[in-house]
This record gives C-alpha cells, structure tokens and sequence, in this order.
C-alpha cells in the first residue's frame, strides 16, 4: 500500500509466497506493507487471515508499517484490528507477525493502534524498531506459541509510548517474554510490575483448531469493550472478544 489519504485492506486471505522463494530464496518477502508517498498514509487493516511462511530469503512481517523515500516525508499510521495470523515452517519460529519501522527523523510514523487480533508462531510476534516518537496501543491480543523470542520486542522505545493491556500470552518464549524498553527478556510479572497488561493473562485461551475463541475461553472476561475507541475513530464497528 502506498500513497497518500487513508486506506483500508479487510477480509483477505493472504498466503503462498512460495513463487518469490524459490530457486535463490532472496526475494523481499511480507504480506502487508504500508507506506506514504511524501505524506503519511494511514491504513486501517481489518479481518484478514495471513498464514504461511514467508520463506528464509528476506522476510520482514506478514504486516509490515514503514516509510517510503528517505526525507520526503512519507510515513505510515496503521490501525490492526480482527486479524488471525499464523506463521508456518520457517516463519512459525523466525518471522515476525508484525513488524514497525523507526522514522529516519524525517518521514513520520505511528501512531499504531493493534485491537483483538490473533498470533500463532513467529520469532517475534509484535517488533518494533527503536524510536521514541512512536506510540502504540496494544488491547484485546491473543499471543499463542512458543517461538525463539519475544512476544514483544520495542528494544528501546520507552515504556512510556506503549499502552498494553486485556492480552493473553500462552506458550512460552524461549528468550524471555517481552523486552521493550527497560523490560530485557521480562516475564510476565516484570511485565506487569512495569504497568504492563495490568489486567492481561497467561492462562491458556483455548481456541478452536481454526484459532478462534470457544465458549470457556477466559479470553471473554479478560478482553475490553472498545466500541468507545472506534467512536472517536469515527467507526461504529463494536470490538470486544466476544466478537472475534
């Protein structure tokens, strides 16, 4: 996605990047990238199902917010929210679910809202690039699979630009759970003894094969009703986990 305004991408299924894999595994490979083209572009993406595995030649993010030309002022705001993403083969253990880039200090970035949205797999399911300028909300996340890293990785953006909170992270990190800012290789209580996820959980969500929430999912009391986020968007969209 590039351009200019806003723009929105909803309900695809995003997969198969075997063709620019293969034979010298070198192609640059994601499954939504967003930028400006000497502007911001602010992208809403919603209901979508990647899967995959973006292979081991270049991958960035099965969502990937960026910027375009370096100094023209390009730049990116993306609003995620009701998407399933699901990392295979070389991705369940190595990619990013997604993926924010740091602002050169001329192209603007953020701010990046992430609601209800789903994460099985991936090295690091949410990685941000250090920048102190960018802020992010992070609500009503399920975090699932024991991959090589974090669930979180903001390396030193501070604490003070993330609001995160109503997630469930089960499965386990073989690095540590979360390192954003002072947090380095936390778990989840040095996650929440930071101010973190106040009233998130690690206790299993318990999804169907097909990832979505059962009926004795504790996901259901654990998510937020954020209908009033999506009234100041100007959204009528009602989200809360009883919804995904």
């Amino acid at each position: 996605m590039n351009g200019s305004g806003a723009s929105n991408v909803h309900d695809n299924d995003i997969s198969d990047w075997t063709n620019w894999q293969f034979p010298k595994n070198t192609y640059h490979t994601d499954g939504i990238i967003v930028y400006g083209d000497a502007s911001v572009l602010s992208a809403t993406i919603y209901n979508n199902y990647i899967h995959g595995d973006l292979g081991a030649g270049s991958p960035t993010g099965f969502i990937f917010c960026t910027y375009g030309v370096q100094g023209n002022g390009s730049g990116s705001a993306c609003t995620i929210y009701n998407n399933l993403l699901v990392g295979t083969g070389f991705a369940s253990t190595n990619d990013q679910g997604l993926y924010f880039h740091a602002s050169d200090g001329t192209n603007p970035l953020g701010s990046y809202k992430i609601y209800n949205n789903t994460f099985v797999g991936f090295a690091y399911q949410l990685y941000a690039e250090s920048d102190a300028t960018i802020d992010y909300t992070v609500e009503n996340y399920a975090f699932l699979g024991n991959g090589s890293q974090w669930y979180i990785e903001g390396n030193n953006t501070p604490l003070g630009n993330l609001n995160s909170d109503h997630n469930i992270y089960f499965g386990g990190r073989s690095s540590g759970s979360f390192s954003w800012g002072s947090i380095s290789n936390g778990q989840f209580s040095d996650w929440q003894d930071a101010g973190e996820d106040l009233n998130g959980s690690i206790a299993d969500p318990n999804l169907d094969g097909t990832h979505h929430l059962t009926a004795n999912s504790p996901a259901l009391s654990i998510g937020a009703n954020l209908s009033s986020e999506y009234a100041r968007s100007g959204r009528r969209e009602i989200l809360d986990r009883r919804c995904q």
